[in-house]
């Protein structure tokens, strides 16, 4: 018995000792190929988490998939994801992470939320790079009818 209250009572000390607004890292979205408008909506439910959480970052992985993409799509893809979170959203670019994550089955993208300081998450690339079949032509900028403008030179996403 006494054994038992000793150490429910240490539990309990470490919970009152912890700081209750401590965040994690949090994965809060994951999704494959997408349309300009469902990339828009999931753009702004990151936002307003930043919103939300004003003392933290995003940390965004795109991974290209093993068929089907051009040389540097994941780049331009990252790129207009970051811009469109500064330009039209209005988040703080410093907020912003954006990382090359290699390469996947399939295109896939990672909304992670970080609190100041914390280490990233790794990136899980799936995909030899050597085994990746690029469909013919560079992508440039992203050429969606419709789809938010392509203003800036597109600065290259950092390689994890």
């Amino acid at each position: 018995m006494i054994p038992t209250i000793v150490i429910c009572l240490s539990f309990l000390s470490g919970l009152l000792m912890s700081s209750p607004a401590q965040v994690h890292a949090v994965k809060l979205m994951e999704f494959g190929k997408y349309n300009c408008e469902d990339e828009m909506s999931k753009l702004d439910y990151l936002a307003v988490q930043l919103q939300e959480n004003p003392d933290t970052y995003s940390y965004i992985i795109v991974y290209g998939g093993r068929r089907g993409m051009r040389r540097g799509e994941v780049r331009v893809r990252a790129a207009r994801m970051r811009r469109y979170l500064v330009e039209t959203r209005g988040i703080n670019s410093d907020r912003i992470a954006v990382v090359d994550g290699g390469f996947r089955e399939n295109l896939t993208v990672e909304f992670w939320r970080l609190a100041r300081g914390e280490k990233p998450p790794a990136v899980t690339s799936t995909v030899d790079p050597k085994k990746v079949k690029f469909t013919k032509g560079k992508f440039e900028r992203f050429e969606e009818p419709g789809c938010f403008p392509d203003r800036l030179p597109v600065p290259r996403a950092r390689r994890a």
